[in-house]
């Protein structure tokens, strides 16, 4: 029985994925965006937040997707990961707090991670040349920043790809 036969018994229909994964960039690709955005301050917004699981472990993670508003590079995207350990429960309290988001238990967090989403936050963003990776840090936002809540860019039509 050939590698192939096996397969063929069972086949499993991939279509419904297709658009998603021709949408999404290559790893070498995403690696190159990345480390375009230099080491430094930036002013974003939370784009979007996601509850979830690491692969190798198991443990909880959250990953906010952010977007920076400046003072460069405008629009670029950043992703700020925090695994969720017994050691890094203090972590994740005091990022929800630089958020503005306050909470008596962490079973409010799924309930309330679209609370999270289009909220103004100040990021530092370090590559870790030593640790193989890149850290995205919440700050505080600037007060004319955490003042409100910024909505969602809306392309203008130069913008817009066709």
């Amino acid at each position: 029985m050939s590698h192939l036969d096996r397969f063929e018994a069972d086949p499993v229909d991939l279509s419904e994925f297709e658009d998603d994964f021709t949408r999404t960039a290559s790893p070498a690709a995403r690696e190159s965006h990345r480390d375009q955005i230099p080491d430094g301050p930036y002013d974003a917004r939370v784009e979007d937040v996601t509850l979830s699981r690491v692969q190798s472990t198991g443990n909880p993670m959250l990953i906010w997707r952010l977007r920076i508003l400046g003072p460069t590079h405008r629009g670029a995207s950043i992703s700020k990961v925090r695994i969720i350990t017994h050691k890094t429960v203090d972590f994740l309290k005091e990022d929800l707090s630089k958020l503005g988001l306050e909470m008596g238990s962490l079973k409010e967090m799924t309930s309330r991670l679209d609370e999270m989403v289009d909220r103004p936050i100040g990021i530092i963003k370090k590559v870790r040349p030593d640790k193989g990776w890149t850290d995205v840090y919440f700050v505080k936002p600037r007060p004319e920043l955490a003042a409100q809540v910024i909505p969602p860019e809306i392309p203008q039509d130069d913008d817009l790809p066709f």
